[in-house]
């Protein structure tokens, strides 16, 4: 949500609650406005903050897409907007989408912040990966293995398998058993060795 827009729906509380149904202006606020939305029971007048309410209802819109498979509404989205069970939502840039879509996609800068907070606190549970995609869904660090490690993203023969499809058990034991197009370069080697040693740390 736009900072003008915010304040304007600040404004708009504030004027009314001090103002009346009248509207009139230049009323002296007594009470800071974080007083006001408090709780009575902390001390304040209990008024609804709309920002904060905007915010929460967009976050479980976001935690919706995440969870809730196979329902009409999210099948619509998918039409207009692609893949939207995921944590990051790109915002396309043609003109078409809706400005709640476009709430919903920059949640994270809905309170005046940076980045989306949204991956701060959603956490999925990868189990035994078969419903995560091993290079394109975020299941380990904080972005997809293909943002992470472009270039062996690049030369991946895997890349849309699930995270269960890249490995096998044996003897109760998980090993990986990741393909590639090529034989790798020297300098190649060392990102080879860092992705081994990020997803060697999640327990399938």
């Amino acid at each position: 949500m736009p900072t003008k827009v915010r304040k304007k729906i600040i404004r708009i509380q504030r004027n009314f609650l001090w103002g009346g149904a009248s509207g009139e202006k230049n009323k002296i606020p007594w009470v800071s406005w974080k007083d006001v939305c408090r709780p009575k029971v902390d001390g304040g007048l209990g008024v609804k903050d709309l920002l904060l309410f905007n915010v929460s209802l967009l976050a479980k819109w976001r935690w919706c897409l995440l969870v809730e498979d196979g329902s009409l509404w999210k099948k619509v989205l998918e039409a207009k907007y692609g893949r939207v069970g995921r944590l990051i939502l790109p915002l396309n840039r043609r003109n078409y989408f809706s400005l709640w879509w476009k709430d919903l996609v920059c949640l994270g800068g809905a309170l005046g912040g940076l980045g989306d907070w949204t991956q701060e606190v959603f956490v999925k549970k990868v189990g035994n990966g078969g419903a995560t995609r091993f290079w394109l869904d975020v299941w380990v660090g904080r972005e997809p293995l293909s943002v992470t490690f472009p270039r062996l993203f690049k030369v991946s023969l895997q890349p849309n398998l699930s995270v269960l499809d890249m490995g096998v058990w044996e003897n109760d034991t998980w090993f990986w058993r990741l393909k590639w197009r090529r034989s790798f370069f020297a300098w190649e080697d060392e990102l080879l060795a860092k992705l081994l040693e990020t997803i060697e740390s999640v327990q399938i």
